[in-house]
């Protein structure tokens, strides 16, 4: 009985992630730690490119059938990368987020919008969300955004 705990303890995250599905347009590369406390150098969601993203997995909602894990990811001091802190859950279809706190450059998010004039823009968002539900299609969303040291320009890229 010691036996199998030491090996639910020390799980290695890498063995469990390559037996699971990610979502579409979700990749993880460079995993280390156990399941419980792990380590990704790299993550990719959505075309949002994520480096460094610590999670520590809590137990007690896997009992009640959920997945719980405190995030870390990137380094809130680098404008030029994504970095974003929060409690994520998954039970089923349902993914809940709470207070998220997120950094994403500027450039990264304008480039995402279908924007009808070349626009670039230096600095960062910030998000703060208290809460994220998602399940199936509908969503809800509880918070602020607001622009850190942001400049927008528009741009003549015909030189």
């Amino acid at each position: 009985m010691v036996y199998v705990i030491f090996l639910i303890v020390t799980l290695p995250a890498a063995h469990v992630l390559s037996k699971i599905q990610l979502p579409k347009g979700v990749s993880v590369s460079g995993i280390s730690g156990t399941i419980w406390n792990g380590h990704a150098q790299r993550a990719q969601a959505k075309g949002f490119p994520i480096s460094d993203v610590n999670w520590t997995l809590s137990f007690f909602p896997l009992v009640l059938g959920k997945i719980s894990a405190d995030i870390n990811a990137g380094n809130m001091r680098d404008v030029a990368q994504i970095s974003a802190s929060g409690l994520v859950s998954f039970k089923g279809q349902h993914l809940k987020v709470e207070n998220l706190l997120a950094y994403i450059p500027a450039n990264l998010a304008i480039s995402l919008l279908p924007l009808p004039i070349p626009i670039e823009a230096d600095g960062r968002f910030k998000v703060e969300l208290n809460r994220v539900d998602y399940e199936a299609g509908c969503q809800t969303f509880t918070g602020k955004r607001s622009m850190v040291e942001c400049q927008f320009y528009r741009c003549n890229r015909s030189h």
